[in-house]
This record gives C-alpha cells, structure tokens and sequence, in this order.
C-alpha cells in the first residue's frame, strides 16, 4: 500500500519577505505550509492522503504533522509503501532521537532515506510508469520540512530527493532560516497551491495581522477548489521558545 502526497521546489526572494515556493507534482495533491519568524514557526496541512491499494486509489485522512524530541516535521511526496516496510515518519523519528541541530538531522534523515526511497522508486517505475516518469521530469519524489528551536531561536530547514531523467536520484538539505537574519518573516507552500499564490501575490503584506488565521484561510481556500484531493480538517502546530503546542489539530495529531 503506498501513501504518496506531492512538492516541487525553487527559491526566490521578494521584498522583505522570502518565499519557498514547492509547487504540486504527480497526482496526488495535498497542501503544507510553513510560516517562519524570529519568534516562532507555522505548520499548517490539510489531510487528505492518497492510498494506492493494487490498482486502486483511495482517499483516505491521516495528520501530516509529526513530533519527535523537540523537533516537528511535515512531508510531501512518496511517505509510506506498506508492501516495502517504507514508512518516512519513522526515518524523521530517529533522525530526531539522535539529536544535534534541525539542519543535522535533516541531513541524518536524507541519508538514512536513500537506500530505501531508492527501493521504492524502483517499485513505483515497475507499478505505475506514467507516475515514475513525471518523477523524472524534474518534480521531487519527496520533500520534508523540518523546525525547531535552537539557543531559543526557531529554526527551519527543507529537505527531499529528485529522480534525474537518467533515473539518478539527488538529495537535498536547505536551510531556510536560523535566526534572525533581518530579511523579515518566510512562507513555505507544498502541494496543491494555486489559491495560495493568488492570494500572496494580491496581498504583499501578506505577513501582518494573525498569522494562524491566514494558515487556516489559505489551506482552506485550496480544499474548497479542490475536486476532494485537498480535504480537511486542517492542523496547525505552533514552535516557539517554549515548545510546540497545537493551534488546532484532528484526533489523530498528537
């Protein structure tokens, strides 16, 4: 049974305010943001996943947001093949264990992910060759958003892997934010997101006023365009000095 949500990436610096924009790939849609600052961090995602059973795909609801040791994490992409015993959550989980900085394990969980999501490429081009090769023109096969707080100061980091059109298969680790930098407040997006950048784009000043309720609004816009491959409810986590603590959260979000 495979699980697969979708992301892309490229980076671009407006005005005071910088914007990691991860646009949607496969078919598979979802939709995470991430909202950093100098005092805290954002996780926001929808919950409709997909789940490949055989030939079959079915929606189901799961929480894409995930807690280990002080660090939170949310993925997009190809997250669970249980034929294969592949599961990212548990490869985030050990990463987070180990400790060290957000940066360091995000580094340890690329590195213990690459003998496996190459299995599991391996099986997606065997199953399902359109989707594998979409893969290959140049949409990631997975992307991870990790944050946390560091010296009581959050911290941002993105993760993923791309297939190469030869099949070969690249890793990444970006730090988005460590600190203040001065350059003001970022906003992640992944997935399904084209009412997220309408609106960005028409408002510039998008970072004022209640950053939770704009989380809230902007997944909600994208479930409510979707043909049900963006679904609620929608969870956010806050990060700040003290902890992470839920604004919002489905049952199964703990």
């Amino acid at each position: 049974m495979r699980s697969s949500t979708a992301a892309a990436v490229s980076l671009r610096a407006v005005s005071a305010a910088l914007f990691l924009l991860i646009p949607s790939a496969l078919c598979h849609a979802t939709t995470l943001i991430a909202i950093w600052s100098p005092g805290e961090i954002l996780l926001a995602a929808d919950s409709a996943v997909i789940k490949n059973l055989g030939p079959v795909a079915v929606q189901a609801s799961a929480c894409k947001i995930g807690q280990q040791a002080g660090t939170s994490y949310a993925f997009s992409g190809l997250v669970e093949d249980a034929s294969l015993g592949y599961r990212v959550d548990s490869y985030a989980q050990q990463a987070a264990v180990s400790g060290g900085d957000v940066e360091a394990q995000a580094g340890r969980f690329v590195s213990a992910l690459r003998v496996p999501l190459a299995k599991e490429l391996d099986a997606l081009r065997r199953d399902d060759p359109h989707g594998y090769a979409f893969l290959t023109q140049g949409h990631p096969a997975l992307q991870a958003i990790f944050a946390g707080v560091e010296n009581g100061h959050p911290s941002l980091v993105v993760a993923g892997f791309g297939v190469g059109p030869e099949g070969q298969v690249g890793d990444f680790v970006r730090v988005i934010a460590r600190g203040d930098d001065g350059r003001g407040p970022r906003i992640i997006y992944a997935g399904q997101q084209n009412q997220i950048r309408s609106y960005i784009k028409a408002h510039p000043d998008w970072y004022a006023g209640n950053r939770s309720e704009l989380l809230r609004k902007l997944v909600q816009m994208e479930i409510d365009a979707s043909a049900g491959e963006v679904g609620g409810p929608v969870d956010i986590l806050a990060i700040g000095p003290q902890g992470p603590h839920w604004v919002q959260h489905k049952e199964d979000c703990r």
